[in-house]
């Protein structure tokens, strides 16, 4: 091929191997065509673009006299150097200009690269014949190139801006509708699964209010919560189900997009187009891109309200504990309650595990430890209302075993009670009530765990011969209480399962098994000196046990003490 004259339209094909094609001035009826070829039609396109986006005749080029011009003809839209050209207006080509037409992405020259050019900050490799060689990028080029780019980070300052779900909502929908991919965008909230009438608008954009009242595609959104992920409808579509009527109503194309900030997202982005032709290649990433940004934004801002509800519950909950120290009738008390190690970006917690010291008026004093199924804000709303019927009841002078039963009942006449979620309703407890002359009573409802350390530091596991199952579990449970004494300065101590199932780094539990072998907890509170260091003692030894690792479940250490004087 000879070197370009001063006149001559060199079209190439960058990073594709096709080879440049060159044209010479023609004559007005005579442009140089570029589009898709037809097998039967009578246009056959100079430059040939295989493509459903690209129309039979997509856009011209034609030389006036003194220079080259390009017009789009196409319904899918040209664009000229990263910018949309007019339909059927003339835009003069510069010496070097990049033309995008669907998926294409082509290199035009006038005569040779002109001297002078604009230098590169990107270099390309040319598809010259005879090898390649470093070539100019115009910053008209590059420019094109951060545009999406450039809205993209727009787009995030303005949804990350936003913790309120409707805010963000309309920051997204606007986003969409101001890139002029779209003439309308609407946030769509889904209804009940199988119900295709049940979808809401949470927000909406448009070019027009008449645009924004025209109906949705509910095939498109259909398919999008079907699949979990982007879809798209337009002209080259038209034998799927669904594209029809979207195109009755005018729309040329249209996308849907899952927020993904739920699992199942709940809410979807939707965004059409009634301009002609198909969506431009970087419309539908850009739409996928903010719909991801959403769902980001949306989900850190509800963590960051969950946070702050978890700390609202933790604190309300650590007010129904009875105090780390203190003394009730004939006994005192020293406490120690952590909640399982914290879920990531969550700083509390609340706690499953239940423990409270009330005085009866006949001068007994019961304590209740309980341990609720499952963890956090369900289990801590079972811990509340057990400790409200248990206080409640003892005060009225009920015995702690009718206490008890009281509040399985409760839970069990409860209709929508479900054993399969990981909160049923359902807890182990021991209850105990402890007389100024040391006579106790005690229920095991399949809690296990107590202890009893004796004033000279001689540590044993306290059985229950009468225990018997959880509480909620079923209806007409029979609890029956067991008799056992305690010493002037002797401490009951209770403990929840959190203790025994810590985990250290290799995966052993602390306490394998406390009913047939309690020494690992027997060994720490034996020949401890009071209700506090009963406390600290075990605690203690646990913490070395672990090794740093986490706790992975709550932790409610209780010792409670007989006044060594009686009243």
């Amino acid at each position: 091929m000879g070197i370009p004259g001063p006149s001559t339209l060199r079209i190439g094909f960058p990073g594709t191997g096709r080879a440049p094609i060159s044209f010479e001035p023609r004559s007005i009826d005579a442009p140089v065509v570029l589009g898709r070829p037809s097998k039967t039609g009578p246009v056959v396109p100079d430059v040939e673009l295989v493509d459903e986006a690209v129309s039979r005749r997509h856009a011209e080029c034609m030389f006036d006299g003194s220079r080259w011009h390009v017009r789009s003809l196409g319904k899918g839209g040209t664009a000229l150097d990263g910018r949309l050209v007019p339909e059927n207006a003339w835009i003069p080509l510069g010496a070097v200009s990049m033309l995008a037409i669907g998926p294409f992405r082509m290199r035009l020259t006038v005569g040779g690269v002109p001297a002078g050019s604009t230098i590169a900050e990107t270099v390309t490799f040319s598809d010259a014949e005879g090898g390649a060689r470093p070539e100019a990028v115009s910053r008209m080029r590059l420019e094109s190139a951060e545009v999406r780019l450039s809205a993209l980070l727009a787009a995030a300052r303005r949804i990350g801006a936003s913790d309120d779900e409707l805010p963000l909502c309309q920051a997204v929908v606007d986003v969409l509708v101001e890139t002029r991919d779209f003439d309308r965008a609407f946030v769509m909230r889904a209804g009940a699964e199988g119900d295709p009438a049940g979808w809401m608008p949470v927000a909406s954009a448009a070019t027009s209010e008449h645009a924004r009242a025209l109906p949705v595609s509910r095939t498109l959104l259909g398919e999008a919560r079907a699949i979990g992920g982007m879809v798209r409808l337009d002209h080259s579509m038209a034998r799927m189900h669904g594209a029809a009527s979207l195109m009755a109503s005018g729309a040329t194309a249209a996308i849907c997009a899952p927020i993904p900030s739920t699992t199942p997202a709940r809410l979807f982005l939707y965004a059409d187009t009634r301009s002609g032709g198909a969506l431009g290649d970087a419309a539908v990433p850009f739409a996928d891109m903010v719909a991801q940004l959403a769902g980001l934004t949306l989900s850190a801002a509800e963590r960051r309200a969950l946070q702050g509800e978890m700390v609202q519950a933790r604190k309300i909950q650590e007010r129904l504990l009875p105090d780390a120290e203190g003394e009730c009738g004939c006994v005192r008390w020293s406490l120690y309650s952590r909640p399982a190690a914290h879920a990531p970006g969550v700083e509390a917690r609340p706690s499953g595990d239940f423990f409270t010291v009330i005085e009866a008026g006949d001068g007994r004093v019961a304590a209740f430890i309980g341990d609720v199924a499952g963890k956090g804000a369900g289990a801590a709303i079972v811990m509340a209302s057990s400790v409200a019927h248990l206080d409640g009841a003892v005060r009225r002078g009920m015995p702690i075993e009718d206490a008890l039963a009281g509040v399985s009942e409760f839970f069990v006449r409860r209709p929508n009670l479900d054993f399969s979620v990981s909160t049923g309703g359902f807890s182990t407890a021991i209850a105990v009530e402890i007389r100024p002359d040391g006579a106790c009573r005690g229920v095991d409802a399949a809690h296990c765990y107590a202890a009893v350390v004796r004033a000279d530091g001689h540590a044993s596991r306290l059985e229950f011969p009468n225990r018997t199952t959880m509480i909620g579990y079923a209806a007409g449970i029979e609890l029956v209480a067991d008799e056992f004494r305690l010493a002037p300065g002797d401490r009951l101590v209770l403990f929840s399962d959190g203790v025994v199932d810590q985990q250290d780094r290799s995966g052993r539990r602390f306490c394998e098994a406390f009913e047939s072998d309690p020494e690992p907890v027997l060994a720490a509170l034996r020949g401890s000196s009071s209700a506090s260091d009963d406390v600290q003692r075990l605690v203690a030894a646990l913490e070395r046990f672990a090794q740093g690792v986490p706790w992975s479940d709550d932790v409610t250490v209780a010792s409670i003490a007989l006044a060594t004087t009686p009243a």
